[in-house]
């Protein structure tokens, strides 16, 4: 639960990876943006494996460069972690765990409950409208997509009550 114009902080995990290593994942956090302000979002420990770094020394690249990627938009958050390393599973995501972490604030004035659901990502290629959350992994020489099952979250907002002389927000003057 958390108060109106208070900061908030979500984390988004991937589960039961065992049974395969992820090369790819495309999906987006749609949240209302009418209730929440988006302020960052940050790359989570289990898709730090190491691919952005063996990228760039194949590259030579001296660049800003990370194979995790999110854009934040008006009602959607696009997240894209991708590696070509196909031939390195060492730097595939093979953990359970955080992916990312979304931090942002509650509207002013806001109350009641907000979700922050999984979805496609809002794009359309040649005509045709995404409507596909992409887990990938490889095997046997090829791309393969994986089946999901996803849980969303709920952030439960209070509207804040203003006591004026109030300095540290505890409610008391």
């Amino acid at each position: 639960t958390v108060k109106a114009d208070k900061t908030f902080v979500a984390n988004v995990s991937l589960e039961n990876l065992t049974a395969n290593d992820l090369v790819g994942v495309d999906f987006a956090v749609k949240y209302d943006s009418s209730k929440l302000t988006i302020a960052s979002v940050t790359e989570g420990p289990i898709s730090k494996t190491g691919a952005t770094e063996a990228e760039l020394g194949i590259v030579g690249a001296k660049t800003e460069y990370s194979c995790f990627n999110s854009n934040i938009g008006t009602d959607q958050i696009s997240i894209l972690w991708m590696t070509g390393l196909l031939d390195k599973p060492e730097t595939w995501i093979k953990s359970d765990g955080v992916f990312f972490t979304i931090s942002g604030t509650v509207k002013d004035g806001a109350s009641g409950s907000t979700s922050l659901e999984i979805v496609p990502v809002k794009r359309t290629v040649n005509g045709v409208q995404n409507t596909k959350i992409g887990l990938a992994a490889y095997a046997n020489s090829q791309l393969i997509t994986l089946n999901n099952s996803i849980k969303n979250g709920t952030i439960s907002l209070s509207a804040s009550s203003v006591v004026y002389g109030d300095l540290n927000g505890d409610g008391k003057v």
